[in-house]
């Protein structure tokens, strides 16, 4: 019998590369020389560090997030009427959110934010290991340096050794990869994320900060007049004439009419004042003038109000003389509009103009004058296509003067006075029906016109085919000097 020697156990064929776990490789030397006993497949850990993509990705992510959480609490503030100073206080509430998000999670068990998660990537000390919390403050509060050198400090992570920024080289950290994350994927994610910006930015500041913003100039604005209904049946031929928005009245009737109180109008005693003819009434942002149905009052210019002091409740005036709005009487008138709810009457708003690091709902004590500048001996001029070049006689202030109808386009006119002063009050546009269409606003030139004539360009909110023209004999003014208190009548 022959006795054979036994063989040594041949070691199993392992494809090292498929064995090896994510983010490990292989250690070459133990492959070829494997110690006696000693099993070959051993592996050291690649590191793959985050580049600048990956991190912007994941930014992305978080600055969603973070205006998400901004956004409710906005929306909370303003269904609870919280005081508008949170609102001035935006920025700074918002990079405060940032570091307390970043610090904690980055300081986690996770060792990343969600965006960072989603991408799969994650912060580490120089050992691969959790960061502390310090150090995590630190990180944080490193950035605003990668920040001031006009944000080269993040770019840095696209083009050093490490991928590091340089919050990242001041706190002695590394973004690594944790998991893979394919270029598809995050061409995809970026893709979502831009979106969810977009839409999410898009209804946060339509719905909460634009508001707020436009709702110191809205109400100044040329809004369109409510369209008044024909007092009688017109036919629908082109020439139809116009019929008056407004009418003739004498200085003795609107002393008359002006003696009218607004009765059966219920409105909070906490925020209005009377203001004589009218009930002022304040909401955090406009003053609202409530008045008695009397004619004329949506005459162009008629009814304004000049702010004097806004006092808010450290005694302090933070009315902005100085605003372009505010000296412009333009933007001073209040454009009233008839409502019938819950009484009939005349409406209208004006915002308040206040100095910059104030808000309007600061206001505690508004201090004015209420003025009504009202036509008296109206004339309706009715004008059509064949008008058009024909001068018309006309007589204010005592002066004679005369308009003609230099264009008239299905939306537009223009007009030229031959006095360099205002000859002509308000101009409402008649569509084919005799129905009136209320202008957008008058706009006059003196220098397009020879020997300091006036031209007028007006638009209106619809298709017209002639104008209405009122030009009053002189105007019935009166002031009404108020002061409104917020939380007391006066």
């Amino acid at each position: 019998m022959i006795n054979q020697q036994p063989q040594p156990a041949q070691p199993a064929s392992i494809d090292l590369q498929s064995a090896a776990p994510i983010g490990m490789q292989p250690d070459p030397q133990a492959i070829q020389n494997p110690a006696a006993g000693v099993p070959p497949v051993t592996g050291v850990p690649t590191i793959h560090y985050a580049g600048f993509w990956s991190r912007t990705v994941a930014a992305l992510i978080d600055g969603v997030l973070m205006n998400i959480v901004l956004g409710i609490i906005a929306v909370v503030a303003v269904l609870l009427k919280a005081n508008a100073t949170i609102f001035n206080l935006t920025p700074w509430l918002l990079s405060l959110i940032a570091m307390v998000y970043y610090i904690f999670c980055e300081a986690s068990a996770a060792q990343a934010t969600i965006g960072k998660r989603i991408v799969g990537i994650k912060v580490t000390d120089y050992s691969g290991g959790r960061i502390s919390l310090g150090r995590s403050v630190g990180r944080t509060l490193a950035k605003n340096v990668s920040a001031l050198i006009l944000f080269i400090g993040f770019m840095m992570a696209g083009f050093t050794a490490k991928k590091q920024g340089l919050h990242d080289m001041m706190a002695k950290t590394l973004v690594v990869k944790y998991k893979h994350s394919s270029l598809g994927k995050l061409l995809l994610i970026m893709l979502i994320t831009l979106i969810i910006l977009i839409v999410g930015g898009w209804l946060l500041i339509y719905d909460v900060f634009i508001p707020r913003f436009m709702g110191s100039i809205a109400s100044v604005m040329n809004n369109p007049q409510k369209i008044v209904e024909a007092l009688n049946n017109a036919s629908s031929s082109d020439t139809t004439a116009p019929v008056a928005a407004f009418t003739a009245v004498s200085a003795a009737e609107y002393q008359a009419d002006l003696k009218q109180t607004l009765s059966g109008f219920p409105i909070e005693a906490s925020t209005a004042t009377d203001a004589g003819v009218a009930l002022l009434s304040f909401d955090s942002l406009f003053i609202t003038v409530d008045m008695s149905p009397i004619p004329n009052l949506t005459y162009n210019e008629a009814v304004s109000i000049t702010i004097n002091k806004i006092l808010d409740l450290k005694g302090k005036n933070i009315n902005d003389v100085n605003s372009d709005f505010e000296k412009d009487p333009f933007f001073r008138k209040v454009n009233m509009v008839e409502s019938n709810d819950p009484v009939p009457h005349y409406e209208g708003d004006r915002s308040l103009n206040v100095l910059s690091g104030s808000s309007s709902s600061d206001a505690k004590s508004i201090q004015g004058t209420l003025e009504l500048n009202l036509p008296v001996g109206l004339k309706t001029i009715n004008l059509t296509q064949a008008d058009v070049g024909k001068p018309q006689s006309v007589v204010f202030n005592g002066k004679a003067f005369t308009l003609t109808l230099k264009t008239l386009d299905d939306q537009s006119a223009t007009i030229d006075c031959s006095s360099s002063d205002d000859c002509l009050g308000d101009i409402q546009g008649v569509d084919a029906k005799g129905d009136l269409v209320p202008n957008e606003g008058l706009n006059s030139d003196t220098d397009s016109t020879a020997n300091g004539a006036k031209e007028y360009a007006v638009n209106f909110n619809g298709d017209i085919s002639g104008i209405a023209v009122y030009v009053p004999a002189s105007y019935f003014t009166a002031s009404y000097p108020f002061t409104l208190t917020v939380g007391q009548n006066e």
